[in-house]
């Protein structure tokens, strides 16, 4: 009995100096909330937001990334390469900024990443890794004209394939665009589709198009 009143007595203490733990760190981050944001901006180390023991110098489209330095408060933009983040994604206070990578292709690739606030920038050497594009072809190379198929593959809105913008033909026939995600693109082939012809797929971002076999039937037009 004595053994059960001292085990229930030392688990209140622990619950009690953990409770007062948690306290001291929430008491600790608002402080740091207080501390205001009068100089330049600086940054002395970047990691990821999950892995704070490891710095980096580079991340991935969408990573959440933690920017620690001094006087980090009053943001006012954050950039990478020119991709700006949404202001309403940024965490921000006097040590410490936390910020996604968008997952937006740069119109100039500077390897930098750019911080504004009230008092000054700052800018460090940072590079974002750019995915490709990625097609894998028709579902169904063999699709009739008048039919319609879906295209699959990764990263289709980075390279601006959408309904609005795709440019997506077989031959010089223009295959209407019915949906376009991420992944697939929805299209009507043609009536006028000729087999043993190649389709060409080009987004808004793209500087020259992508070409797939359509219908290919023999093997002299191609391997």
């Amino acid at each position: 009995m004595k053994n059960i009143k001292y085990m229930a007595a030392w688990a209140a203490v622990l619950f009690a100096f953990s409770a007062c733990q948690d306290v001291v760190e929430v008491e600790d981050l608002k402080a740091k909330d207080d501390i205001p944001s009068n100089g330049a901006p600086e940054i002395t180390k970047i990691v990821l937001a999950n892995d704070k023991e490891f710095e980096i110098d580079g991340a991935d489209f969408e990573d959440m990334v933690r920017i620690e330095g001094k006087n980090l408060g009053n943001v006012v933009s954050v950039k990478f390469n020119d991709v700006e983040v949404d202001p309403k994604e940024i965490y921000a206070r006097y040590d410490m900024l936390l910020a996604p990578v968008p997952r937006q292709l740069p119109g100039e690739v500077t390897d930098m990443l750019y911080i504004t606030t009230k008092n000054g920038s700052v800018s460090r050497p940072f590079t974002v890794s750019i995915p490709e594009l990625k097609i894998d072809g028709l579902q169904n190379e063999f699709t009739n004209p008048g039919d319609t198929t879906v295209i699959s593959g990764d990263n289709f809105d980075l390279y601006g394939i959408t309904v609005e913008q795709a440019d997506v033909r077989i031959g010089n026939a223009i295959c209407t665009v019915i949906d376009a995600t991420r992944s697939d693109i929805t299209l009507q082939i043609p009536a006028n589709a000729q087999p043993n012809t190649d389709l060409t797929i080009q987004g808004g971002e793209m500087a020259e198009p992508v070409a797939i076999p359509y219908m290919r039937t023999s093997l002299s037009m191609g391997t």
